[in-house]
């Protein structure tokens, strides 16, 4: 793991494939976002899940 992603900071998506599942809280997601944080440029596969806005 390369670290966690802050609120705000985006996300760039590149390709998505179904992995594990995986729960966020009250959602639960296979499908899995590969791509870099804007912020910071870590690359990694980020939970759909934990891309959804909480408002």
């Amino acid at each position: 793991m390369h670290g966690f992603g802050q609120p705000g900071e985006g996300f760039a998506s590149n390709r998505e494939e179904e992995h594990e599942a995986y729960a966020c809280g009250p959602y639960e997601t296979t499908l899995w976002h590969h791509g870099h944080n804007a912020s910071t440029g870590v690359i990694g596969w980020v939970p759909a899940c934990d891309l959804l806005d909480s408002d």
